[in-house]
């Protein structure tokens, strides 16, 4: 009976070692400089209290510098790297016991010297390299995951400070832009989605010079898409009041305009003066002059669309105008 139950406890046990597992998801790779900061994110399961954290040199016989000894189970972290660190490929290993996970290669190149990640002696490196670990800015989720310019998004996540003396941006390669903080809390933030090109981009958190400080999380720039205009297929006049029905055009007007343009002369346009703005719903007036040397509304196709500074942001929206309302 004993040998039983010595070998159910046995399965047990081992059943447990088996199926924790730690997942290390940042970094994935990338090019680091001394003195700029490497989010350390980890995933765990079978696993608490608390794990150690090491970065490793993947070339020079697996060199390892502890980056700290005692971090609990599920707190991620913001290192950055000193000065000491040479030049070279690395990962980061995340351990509890036997069981660990691996990071991504990345590579870290000696940046401007900065004497606050710099060690004065081998013996210090090891502590040195744990005093310049922080609690790191986590990004956890954002919503909508999608929106156009002016659309009002909710970023929620762990550290981000109860003061704002760091930015939060809308990054793409070669792009960089600032949104416009509605409200800055530790695990929230609310910000307008600036003014840029659609696409696919990834917000996160940067200090004022725009230097990187938090993980990100991806965020996709729609185009606006109109679906009804009204009056169609009917007479007009100076100051007529046009509807605009569609989606994505945004909660506020601020540096987009409707044009309107007449097709058989595409020199004859103008911008509708906006009376009323909608994330789907568009109420504005006719202006005149539309064309030099027409003094009526010409009879014809009309294109409708929304544009900013970057181009046209909309689908064209085709109407028939019976010219000049009598």
């Amino acid at each position: 009976m004993k040998k039983i139950i010595g070998l159910i406890i046995i399965i047990f046990f081992t059943s447990i070692l088996f199926s924790a597992e730690i997942k290390v998801i940042q970094p994935t790779s990338g090019l680091f400089q001394t003195g700029s900061s490497i989010p350390i994110h980890w995933t765990s399961s079978g696993i608490d209290g608390n794990v150690k954290i090491v970065l490793v040199n993947r070339y020079k016989s697996f060199k390892t510098y502890v980056l700290k000894n005692q971090q609990p189970y599920n707190k991620p972290l913001l290192y950055t790297v000193a000065h000491f660190i040479p030049a070279g490929d690395y990962f980061i290993r995340v351990s509890k016991g036997s069981i660990n996970g691996k990071s991504g290669f990345f590579t870290i190149r000696k940046g401007a010297f900065n004497p606050n990640t710099q060690s004065v002696s081998r013996q210090g490196q090891a502590q040195n390299a744990e005093s310049l670990v922080q609690e790191a800015i986590i990004l956890q989720k954002v919503s909508p995951a999608k929106g156009a310019k002016t659309y009002k998004v909710l970023v929620e996540g762990r550290n981000f400070g109860t003061s704002q003396d760091k930015e939060i941006r809308l990054i793409r390669p070669g792009s960089s832009n600032a949104m416009e903080v509605i409200k800055w809390h530790n695990s929230r933030i609310e910000a307008f989605v600036p003014e840029v090109r659609p696409g696919a981009y990834m917000i996160g958190i940067t200090d004022k010079n725009g230097t990187p400080k938090s993980t990100k999380i991806n965020f996709n720039v729609v185009r606006p898409h109109i679906t009804e205009v009204k009056p169609h297929n009917r007479a007009v006049s100076n100051g007529s009041l046009f509807y605009i029905w569609g989606e994505n055009f945004g909660h506020f007007q601020k540096g987009q305009s409707f044009f309107i343009r007449y097709n058989a002369d595409r020199r004859c346009s103008s911008k509708l003066l906006i009376e009323r703005w909608g994330n789907t719903f568009i109420r504005g007036r006719l202006s005149y002059p539309f064309c030099r040397g027409r003094k009526s509304l010409p009879k014809g196709d009309y294109t409708i669309r929304l544009s900013n500074r970057y181009g046209d942001l909309s689908n064209e929206f085709t109407i028939y105008i019976w010219g000049d309302k009598e």
